[in-house]
């Protein structure tokens, strides 16, 4: 019985301890209005997985930002759209996104690759290499254009990624990007079969048989 008297102030001093502990490493969150818990990130803690790693300068508003897309979700659409669908929601994603110079170059990297494409197809009708007719070729070239856009992708949303999650982390919500995304294949792919039309009347002018 002594022992257990003994053993009680012991017991209360301890939970005495926890208990400030805990309030010292409590702060007030003002938009909860309630206590939360903030505990000190320790060696195990910080690791560089990109979540805790600095990737922006200080003072960047996020609410300049116009409800933009996940980054990775474009870069699926890419996958089935290819290169123009690739490089047009990338372009609107860094407008939302409040990069207007980042927007301007992907729209133009987008444009420099559908010139390239009317070239190369235009060269290969005229040196026989190629017909229009030639599905084969056509669903190479259209492969090859999806490795691309995929590599596009993927270059596009790393880039992308530290600003979208700065806006996620202030709380705020992206936009769906099912239906932009559904659109730009459509119209990527309508592109692709224009271009395909467009580079084969260049290669008839230049002297190739239709």
């Amino acid at each position: 019985m002594r022992r257990d008297r003994a053993a009680i102030p012991g017991g209360l001093a301890a939970c005495a301890s926890v208990r400030i502990l805990v309030a010292s490493c409590a702060r007030l969150d003002p938009a909860r209005k309630g206590v939360v818990v903030t505990l000190p990130v320790g060696p195990a803690e910080a690791r560089d997985d990109g979540l805790f790693r600095p990737s922006l300068p200080e003072g960047i508003d996020v609410g300049t930002f116009r409800s933009p897309w996940r980054p990775m979700s474009l870069a699926v659409a890419g996958f089935f759209g290819g290169l123009l669908a690739a490089g047009a929601l990338f372009a609107m994603n860094w407008s939302r996104l409040d990069q207007p110079q980042a927007a301007r170059r992907c729209a133009l990297l987008t444009a420099g690759f559908a010139v390239l494409t009317v070239v190369v197809v235009a060269a290969l009708i005229v040196s026989g290499t190629a017909r229009p007719d030639d599905q084969d070729l056509w669903r190479n070239l259209r492969l090859g254009q999806r490795v691309l856009a995929v590599v596009f992708g993927l270059w596009q949303a790393r880039e992308q990624e530290p600003r979208f999650r700065m806006y996620v982390a202030a709380g705020r919500e992206p936009a769906a990007a099912l239906l932009p995304s559904l659109g730009a294949i459509a119209l990527s792919i309508a592109a692709e079969f224009l271009l395909i039309l467009i580079a084969a009347a260049v290669a008839v002018m230049l002297g190739a048989k239709p």
